[in-house]
């Protein structure tokens, strides 16, 4: 009563918190942003231009209904569905792109998806414009709901056809603008076809030994700004995790292996207060299995070369009857009884014809289960008379339209690869049978093409019971579980040594992005990026997350906000460049001279002779890639002998022994035009990728998905 009077006395205050919470709620699943002081409602920001959280909502509640994607996923396509309209659109205003009136008409009506229409058919089954224009006025002119909303989706069309004809006249001016000239074409040319001959001696980097040089984390750094556009990099995040498995205990699993051995003998029964029979004396064994067991009772049978492989070697040897286990075969221990043994065929070959009809499984809707019954007797017996006929009367009849293109013909296929009727009919019949079996997908006439090999097959009576933990056993997970997330939280707390000290293993996931959402070995984890992207999120702070089949801590372990990619990350990539460097340095001295001979001498290295390098290749054999080396030998004259050259894998010095003139040509017409029709297919893209990289794009998903 106390805290009822309380309540009365501060109920204005209680009504202002509600009022409060609602406002939340409500301006939550909207997305409140602060910037500038100011209060927005947008997803993102392009050039300046913002985008509607609500509109944009709509849109991916569009892409994902039906399951068809996930949240994340749906959200990725409608956010680059909108950069690239934003961006096109301020392209298409800029440059004054716009489509009239007229314009737009003739898009419409000459639009296939229009022209189709038979409403805009004329009494000569021509179209006609009239009658569009016509029911688009009636449209307008009508106040119904479904007038409407058949306008809007006409006002819609007609805003695709103007954006789709935009673009097509921006990706055509883009295009027209790609030309190149006969004297590019020349160069181009020239590159691929003008050789050169030359020796050479190379002084390798690896000759020199690292311990002679040495490179620090601020030399890297340094060169790694100096190179900033080598070494972008998105801001990304690292983490730690260990897992709890949820998975049963020793004493789980004794526990459910006495329950099924007490299954065979008899089941106590809780309405009767009684023991029922067991598996051993059932008289429904079907009944029994689908009251027991947590996997439904099959009737097929499984060949030998199928059976668990706990099952191969022992049931073979039991008689029928026989009862076999406890046995653990995956996530299910079982107990299995030898119901019947026969000998199957291993594979099987087939024609068929598929008869559909009404409430059939992908059904034909014009005919009823009757006349379909008729209509396969009637087939049937054709076929009985000549069973050469299947193959034609399928091309014609059967409603499996991908036999049919093949006479009905079903190929090679395994026992359990059929429904259970036609597995039946063709595995326990003859070579060259025919007849009819009917399932769910309707009346199947069929012929028995070839029964192939042959094999014991075992009908089993199977009991499973799904390994899982006990309540107890689950309890105690998620006490471990507790425990080690409020010991990692600890300021001092080693996550590597709380995890080894409970039998764990701490596992990396490196270089999240903040849109990520599935993680290695954990799947569809959005919540935990989420939690990682978190604004006040520091190094060393740990969380509990429910996953699949157990619970993970999380440990956040890096948080990159530069552009630039870090030292570590890219620290053995420029250790190698900059310590090449020094090491040419070492090499250099070592190879003056004006005798290749007496340098290769020096350095106890061979002279070797490169032929016909060219400069689109810039290869050298037995040297790799070496753009600089093959452009400083196209600059010299026959017989010249170069300065030592800082390549990629050594110091070089050569001479040059040859230049292969390219043959001559009287135009370069045909090259430059193949050139701008090869430049001009990827110049739209190229294009766009352009103006989005110079685009001020502000991304805000990350804080609401």
């Amino acid at each position: 009563m106390a805290i009822l009077a309380n309540i009365r006395k501060r109920k204005f205050v209680l009504i202002a918190i509600i009022a409060l919470a609602l406002f939340a709620f409500v301006v939550g699943g909207s997305k409140i942003f602060q910037k500038n002081g100011k209060v927005e409602r947008s997803i993102g920001e392009i050039n300046g231009q913002k985008i509607d959280y609500n509109a944009f909502q709509d849109k991916v509640a569009q892409f994902t209904k039906g399951g068809r994607s996930s949240q994340m996923k749906a959200s990725k396509q409608v956010w680059d569905a909108e950069v690239k309209k934003t961006l096109l659109n301020q392209q298409f205003d800029e440059l004054g792109i716009t489509i009239g009136s007229e314009q737009l008409w003739n898009l419409l009506t000459s639009n296939p998806a229009v022209q189709n229409q038979a409403q805009f058919k004329d009494e000569a089954g021509a179209f006609s414009p009239v009658l569009v224009k016509e029911f688009l006025e009636d449209l307008a002119s009508s106040n119904t709901p479904q007038a409407k909303k058949q306008l809007k989706a006409w006002t819609d069309f007609e805003t695709s056809l103007a954006e789709s004809e935009k673009e097509t006249i921006y990706n055509n001016l883009v295009k027209a603008g790609v030309v190149t000239s006969e004297k590019e074409a020349e160069f181009n040319y020239l590159k691929d076809n003008e050789l050169v001959t030359f020796k050479y001696v190379r002084a390798q980097y690896n000759t020199v030994s690292d311990d002679k040089v040495k490179v620090t984390d601020a030399e890297i750094k340094s060169y790694i700004n100096a190179h900033a556009d080598e070494y972008k990099a998105d801001p990304s995040r690292d983490l730690e995790y260990v897992k709890v498995d949820e998975k049963a205990s020793l004493d789980d699993e004794n526990a459910l292996r006495a329950d099924l051995k007490k299954a065979v003998n008899g089941v106590y029964n809780t309405i009767t207060k009684g023991t029922d029979a067991g598996l051993k004396d059932a008289k429904n064994l079907a009944v029994f299995v689908n009251e027991q067991s947590d996997i439904p009772y099959n009737s097929a049978y499984t060949l030998a070369s199928k059976l668990p492989a706990v099952l191969k070697d022992t049931l073979p040897k039991l008689p029928i009857g026989a009862i076999y286990g406890p046995y653990k075969d995956g996530e299910y221990f079982k107990i299995s009884k030898i119901e019947a043994v026969k000998t199957l065929p291993d594979s099987a070959k087939a024609a068929h014809i598929l008869i559909s009809y009404q409430g059939a499984t992908r059904g034909n809707p014009n005919r009823t289960k009757e006349v379909a019954k008729k209509m396969a007797d009637s087939i049937l017996a054709l076929v009985k008379a000549d069973k050469t006929k299947l193959g034609k009367l399928a091309k014609d009849l059967s409603d499996d339209k991908g036999s049919a293109a093949k006479d009905g013909d079903l190929g090679k296929f395994a026992y359990n690869a059929m429904v259970p009727s036609f597995r039946d009919f063709v595995f326990e019949g003859k070579k060259g049978q025919v007849g009819i079996a009917e399932s769910q997908f309707g009346f199947h006439i069929i012929r028995i093409d070839d029964l192939i090999g042959a094999s014991n097959a075992y009908k089993l009576a199977t009991v499973a019971k799904k390994n899982l933990p006990s309540k107890a056993t689950s309890k105690a997970l998620f006490t471990k579980a507790a425990k080690i997330e409020i010991e990692a939280a600890k300021p001092a707390a080693k996550f590597a040594d709380i995890a080894k000290k409970n039998g764990l293993e701490v596992k990396p996931i490196n270089n999240l992005k903040a849109l990520d959402e599935t993680l290695p070995e954990l799947g569809n984890r959005r919540e935990i990026v989420r939690w990682l992207y978190d604004t006040d999120r520091k190094i060393g702070d740990v969380a509990k997350f429910n996953v699949s089949k157990g619970q993970v801590i999380v440990r956040a372990t890096a948080i990159r906000t530069s552009k630039v990619k870090p030292v570590k990350d890219v620290k053995a990539a420029v250790s190698k460049i900059l310590m090449n460097e020094k090491k040419a340095k070492i090499l250099l001295p070592k190879m003056k001279g004006s005798d290749l001979v007496a340098i290769g001498k020096a350095n106890n290295v061979n002279v070797t002779q490169a032929n016909a390098v060219s400069r689109a290749s810039a290869t050298i054999p037995a040297a790799g890639k070496e753009p600089k080396v093959v452009g400083k030998a196209f600059s010299l004259k026959v017989d010249e002998q170069s300065e030592p050259i800082i390549g990629n894998s050594g110091v070089f010095v050569l001479k040059l022994i040859k230049k292969d003139a390219a043959p001559k040509l009287t135009t370069f017409k045909n090259q430059a035009t193949q050139k701008t029709k090869t430049l001009r297919q990827r110049a739209a893209t190229d294009a766009f990728k352009a103006v989005k990289d110079a685009a001020k794009i502000e991304d805000n998903r990350k804080s609401i998905f």
